[in-house]
């Protein structure tokens, strides 16, 4: 059904000329064909950062000049799997609660590195896979930071199960999810830094 509403949707903007309804249609529909497919649990990060694009260049159509983003993840990581859905809620999670629905210019940056666990050892076998997602907003309030760390370390202690509190709710359940999908190897942490900074690291096999 959803499919076929955006299939009039487009046929109805190309009727009409309307190129940007016909494009944000297509990005919309190339989300839902990715959030849906049920396969696999996983993706490569190549997948999971063309998700992420299709979400940003959808809520640049909503923004317009009041949102500038920056993917810098190099090419050598791409093929490198990942739970599903693991960049997009955490952009959107920034994109919701950072600015306090203030109309001003949001950026972000989604980055991409290897880091070594340990100086001492050989790179090889020995590598985590950070992600960073940063944004200029407000940043965590003290009591909210303080709240999502100990919620995170519950979560990554096995102590939770199911996330039923509320404030930034999408960020822990996200924690959860990966925390779970993972198999305990991806973890999160946060801080303010201009604005919130979200870190996501796991261990490359």
């Amino acid at each position: 059904f959803i499919y076929n509403t955006l299939n009039i949707i487009s046929a109805k903007s190309m009727e009409s000329g309307n190129l940007e309804i016909i494009e944000i249609c297509s990005q919309f529909a190339s989300m839902l064909r990715y959030s849906t497919d049920t396969r696999s649990r996983t993706a490569t990060l190549e997948e999971e950062i063309e998700n992420v694009r299709d979400y940003l260049m959808l809520a640049k159509a909503r923004y317009e000049d009041n949102l500038e983003y920056v993917i810098d993840v190099p090419r050598s990581l791409y093929s490198i799997e990942i739970p599903k859905l693991t960049l997009q809620p955490l952009v959107e999670n920034a994109l919701n609660h950072g600015f306090d629905g203030k109309n001003i210019l949001r950026k972000l940056s989604i980055i991409g590195t290897l880091t070594k666990k340990d100086a001492g050892t050989q790179l090889s076998d020995n590598m985590d896979l950070s992600s960073y997602i940063q944004d200029n907003g407000n940043g965590f309030s003290a009591d909210m930071l303080h709240s999502l760390r100990q919620r995170i370390d519950e979560i990554e202690h096995g102590l939770v199960s199911i996330e039923k509190s509320g404030g930034h709710i999408g960020l822990v359940n996200t924690c959860l999810r990966l925390y779970y999908y993972s198999k305990g190897a991806m973890h999160m942490s946060i801080h303010n830094d201009g604005g919130a900074v979200i870190t996501l690291t796991m261990p490359i096999p």
